[in-house]
């Protein structure tokens, strides 16, 4: 898994390739909270790139979604392909993420809170 994070504005990009499984969902951990505490506005986490995700890799990003409310900040999906869909219909997670295709979309999502 390979992760790139760029800027709009005050948001964080991560944009993801390759499978959230196994050790690599270790680095996804680490990226994440780099940018919950460097304070940024929010965070966009770009998942047209995954494949496949295990159930701690979507524990991640609930922690990263939880992380962020508390500090009165938001955290959004972007390209959510279809097995990282389907894992968020069955754990009911995809009534908290919101979900996005475009990207603009989801900055301006951002500067509207």
């Amino acid at each position: 898994m390979e992760i790139s994070v760029r800027y709009r504005e005050n948001v964080a990009i991560l944009d993801i390739s390759g499978e959230i499984i196994g050790d690599a969902r270790l680095n996804l951990d680490e990226a994440i909270q780099e940018q919950v505490e460097a304070g940024r506005s929010g965070l966009i986490i770009n998942l047209e790139e995954v494949p496949m995700m295990d159930s701690v890799g979507l524990g991640i990003l609930v922690a990263a979604y939880t992380s962020l409310a508390k500090r009165g900040k938001k955290m959004v999906l972007l390209n959510v392909g279809r097995s990282v869909k389907y894992l968020l219909v069955v754990t009911k997670l995809d009534q908290i993420f919101e979900k996005y295709d475009d990207e603009d979309e989801a900055l301006e999502n951002f500067e509207e809170k």
